[in-house]
């Protein structure tokens, strides 16, 4: 997003997962009971990124705006010693973040959902001058894609178990976020939509460098994936 706005030299070749576990997550001790009880907290997020916008969205649908909390700058490997030494009230994060948390605080955690019901995609960059110079190879590494979203729909159980061979992960921590992420690669209509919804509200809160939504088309590249999955593809051009 922060790209589009610079006019950088990229497109999107194709999204590859819908997911919904960005969490607003706190020490159960906190006296954070509503989210009115969020005025005047510090909240640390990776800033300039989509916790922001989630946050900020999630805020706006309560009634609170992001300014009447204060947001620290703060990386996900850092959460959980920031929350244990009390230097935030909350943050905003992801798994596996939310477990070593959950760990950590043997007093408990409570959390809410910021996604408001919009789905963070997993998209797939490339630079212009690359797709130009290796349109084959793209093809070849959306078609491996493509296997990869056959072979999960078909096969759940064995990509539970090469997931969790790979990263380490427990029965009970995968069971737990797998229904949580959506894989499936596409280029869909939905996609612009939320790209401008956050480009929206980047303007209002000042953290764009334009003034003007970007035509998100402008940043998409549809051939690779109608080459190879055709079907997949339904923005309208």
């Amino acid at each position: 997003m922060v790209k589009a706005f610079e006019n950088n030299n990229i497109r999107i070749v194709g999204s590859f997962s819908r997911t919904y576990n960005e969490y607003l997550v706190w020490r159960a001790d906190k006296e954070i009971k509503n989210v009115a009880d969020l005025k005047g907290k510090k909240i640390g997020l990776p800033r300039r990124t989509l916790p922001e916008f989630y946050l900020g969205r999630f805020l706006d649908l309560h009634g609170i705006s992001i300014r009447d909390v204060t947001l620290i700058n703060l990386t996900p490997a850092l959460a959980a010693d920031a929350i244990a030494n009390k230097n935030v009230d909350a943050v905003v994060i992801w798994e596996p973040y939310v477990s070593q948390i959950r760990e950590q605080q043997t007093n408990g955690i409570n959390s809410w959902s910021v996604h408001s019901g919009q789905a963070m995609y997993g998209v797939l960059v490339c630079r212009n001058d690359w797709i130009k110079q290796h349109p084959e190879l793209l093809k070849r590494v959306l078609n491996s894609l493509a296997q990869a979203e056959e072979y999960m729909v078909r096969h759940p159980t064995e990509a539970k178990a090469i997931l969790k061979k790979q990263y380490q992960y427990d029965d009970a921590y995968v069971a737990r976020i797998w229904p949580e992420h959506q894989f499936s690669l596409s280029l869909d209509q939905s996609l612009i939509l939320a790209m401008e919804d956050e480009a929206r509200w980047m303007i209002k809160n000042n953290l764009a460098s334009e003034k003007k939504v970007p035509d998100f088309m402008n940043y998409i590249y549809v051939d690779g994936l109608k080459a190879v999955k055709p079907e997949a593809v339904s923005i309208i051009q």
